[in-house]
């Protein structure tokens, strides 16, 4: 068991060798008519089989389209006791079961207290303002969003890159 730091914070990893016994993709299609645009999600049900306790793993991934299929060895990556991937033992090629790694972990600022700053800042801005300016209480909600969705993809981007790191030497 070793250990990665994100956002200040050490979170373990282990690796455990397991076969996949079941692989099941599917695409579930959502829209249209009067609920446009049409939007399509691709699935996954896999479940994993440890080679050492015999226990089965299930996992849901959404929106990845991962070379899994059944009977096939891997080593299953978790973090704190979460599945977030597999490598492929006979590529020896490594795949995320899930890209968000912020609220897997929740690491980073909780979205609350984001929400909490732009609904205040609105609140106090509409009291505030001339009323000719009133439509600029949205500016803080719009300008907090932007906060988090960046400040998201950048914590997300570093943990990737600190588990990528930790994988290629491992």
């Amino acid at each position: 068991m070793s250990s990665i730091q994100i956002s200040n914070r050490d979170l373990s990893v282990s690796l455990y060798p397991a076969t996949v016994i079941h692989a099941d993709k599917y695409t579930d299609t959502r829209g249209g008519a009067f609920d446009l645009p049409v939007r399509t999600t691709l699935h996954n049900d896999v479940v994993f089989r440890s080679k050492q306790t015999n226990e089965d793993w299930p996992v849901h991934i959404r929106n990845l389209n991962l070379p899994i299929y059944s009977n096939q060895d891997v080593i299953l990556i978790a973090v704190e006791e979460t599945i977030i991937g597999y490598i492929d033992t006979r590529t020896d090629l490594y795949y995320y079961t899930s890209t968000d790694f912020v609220n897997n972990f929740d690491l980073g600022i909780h979205p609350n207290k984001i929400w909490i700053t732009g609904v205040l800042t609105a609140i106090a801005l509409f009291f505030f303002l001339p009323e000719e300016k009133n439509l600029l209480f949205f500016l803080p909600l719009i300008g907090m969003y932007f906060f988090y969705r960046i400040h998201k993809t950048l914590l997300n981007y570093r943990a990737e890159k600190a588990m990528d790191s930790f994988l290629s030497s491992r």
